[in-house]
């Protein structure tokens, strides 16, 4: 499928600790700089969205992007879950997952 097959080009999964960085500098990259179309759960979310709201918009997204941080892995409530879900759209479309080596 193409990118223009989704209602968005990239989610972006974070920690509500890392809303600074996602805002000011990966924003920026991504929809000033390539273009693309986002989406971030504290813009395009209402308070008190259900999980199931989070994972349609996975599902409505081209490409999903996890910034894993300590935040993200220690105190993000839904770190697993989203992992988990990212993991099985990837086998679903035997899509590759990228990660930056240590």
């Amino acid at each position: 499928m193409k990118s223009s097959d989704y209602k968005t080009h990239v989610f972006i999964g974070y920690a509500d600790e890392d809303v600074g960085f996602v805002r000011h500098i990966l924003l920026r990259y991504l929809e000033d700089d390539l273009r693309v179309s986002t989406f971030i759960h504290h813009r395009d979310l209402t308070p008190g969205y259900t999980d199931q709201q989070m994972f349609e918009a996975m599902r409505d997204s081209w490409r999903i992007l996890l910034l894993i941080t300590e935040h993200f892995l220690n105190h993000y409530d839904l770190s697993d879950i989203i992992m988990k879900f990212s993991r099985s759209e990837c086998d679903r479309w035997q899509t590759d997952i990228l990660h930056r080596p240590e």
